[in-house]
């Protein structure tokens, strides 16, 4: 569990990087609409959870550096017994204050009678515009208010930055405690997949598959899936944003399964592709090992300062000079690359940040340059093979196939560790865990 200590020194590193005078304000989701008489399950914005570890809905705080009466103000919602009694505990305003370190608390609905006050003078206002439009509107009320009030001496911050902007940099290099959480969810993610390799067989249907997944995220207490999740048998492993369904599983074919859980609102992306049967054929193999002897090598590839636009494109290379080794492509390679021939087999990039959001904050770019890897930084790496069964450009026996492995990375200071780094991925080891 990330300390509250953590948050703390998180929120110490923004204000540090907040100009003079300037006040931030940071805002959860309000709790989530019901349809008919049921709740949508709430899950916190990821900017306030990475700055508080709080997980109630109808949460803002509000940083002040150097003010004397408490620089971090939460407001959250009351004790209510009533509702509590029904929908779970509050932590209220004396739970802000000892359980999140909060310098003050107060109820959420004095939200729009404090700030207002708190904001006047300030010459810079940190927030994120257009990501809750009632705070937004409030805001903007605030400011018609404030400036009929000029000469009186007030006035509303006449910068306004989007704090946003200096989360998702603080967001891209992982802590120590971050990649700590990252690799046990790694680790449950491993235990997921081995269990669907294991159970997997003929018959089946891809949701089945799916809840033995599941059911492994059930019994190491993570509730909610990181993302929508994908598991494909046969051709749909070809659709790259696949849904499971009740599509029964075929003796003879691949399944490609990426999914992974929550821990700790941090998110697990792992996907294997494995036989149904337990065994690859010789077309499934010669597939799966390209796509494999790519992913190891750009795994190799990664180290520090090495920019990040030249994973992709080594991956393009080596993804063409494969597609032209076993006869999919032909011709000179320079000339595929050009004219993007690897484009009907390989779609998508090699990789995307991986943290609190499964495709994680902060630009791939500073300014108009690709930036290089540091330290701490967490991302994918996933080159996949699919060919569709209407590509009339090869050999029907390829058509249908479709073949993706991806791993979650952390970079080092000697290059990158995996962090679920156990989870079989060699022909060798997934027939041989099947066959158990």
């Amino acid at each position: 569990m990330i300390p509250q200590t953590e948050y703390q020194q998180r929120r110490q590193h923004l204000m540090q990087q907040l100009p003079e005078n300037s006040i931030a304000i940071i805002c959860t989701r309000p709790e989530y609409p019901r349809t008919q008489d049921c709740n949508y399950r709430f899950r916190p914005a990821s900017n306030f959870y990475y700055l508080t570890g709080f997980t109630e809905p109808d949460a803002i705080i509000v940083l002040i550096p150097g003010r004397a009466e408490g620089e971090y103000i939460f407001f959250n919602r009351v004790n209510d017994p009533e509702q509590e009694m029904w929908h779970g505990h509050r932590a209220g305003q004396a739970g802000a204050i000892k359980h999140f370190l909060a310098d003050q608390a107060f109820p959420i609905e004095e939200f729009d009678e404090i700030v207002p006050e708190l904001i006047k003078n300030k010459s810079v206002l940190a927030y994120q515009f257009g990501f809750e439009n009632d705070i937004d509107h409030e805001i903007a009320s605030w400011r018609d208010a404030i400036r009929t009030q000029i000469r009186q001496g007030a006035n509303f911050p006449a910068t306004i930055i989007n704090i946003s902007e200096m989360l998702n940099e603080m967001r891209v290099i992982k802590s120590p405690v971050e990649i700590a959480v990252l690799k046990k969810g790694g680790a449950i993610n491993t235990l997921a997949h081995k269990r669907a390799m294991q159970m997997c067989a003929p018959g089946m249907t891809e949701l089945q598959l799916f809840s033995e997944l599941n059911y492994v995220y059930g019994q190491h207490n993570c509730l909610d899936l990181a993302y929508d999740p994908i598991v494909a048998g046969g051709k749909n492993a070809c659709v790259l944003h696949y849904r499971a369904g009740p599509e029964v599983l075929k003796d003879g074919e691949l399944v490609l399964i990426d999914m992974g859980q929550e821990f700790e609102c941090y998110g697990s992306d792992v996907t294997r592709t494995f036989p149904v049967n337990g065994k690859f054929s010789p077309e499934q193999k010669i597939i799966y090992q390209l796509v494999l002897d790519i992913q190891l090598a750009l795994i190799d590839f990664i180290k520090p300062g090495l920019l990040y636009n030249e994973i992709q494109k080594k991956a393009v290379r080596l993804m063409t000079e494969g597609l032209v080794n076993i006869g999919l492509l032909a011709g000179k390679i320079d000339e595929l690359i050009d004219s993007k021939a690897y484009f009907d087999f390989y779609p998508h990039g090699a990789g995307h940040w991986l943290g609190l959001d499964i495709h994680d904050v902060s630009n791939y770019k500073i300014g108009h340059e690709w930036r290089p890897l540091e330290v701490g930084m967490v991302f994918t790496i996933e080159p996949g093979i699919y060919v569709q069964l209407d590509n009339t450009k090869v050999d029907k026996k390829w058509h249908g196939i479709g073949v993706r492995i991806e791993d979650n990375i952390v970079v080092t200071q000697t290059g990158c560790e995996i962090l679920n780094a156990n989870l079989p991925k060699t022909i060798a080891e997934i027939e041989a865990l099947m066959a158990t």
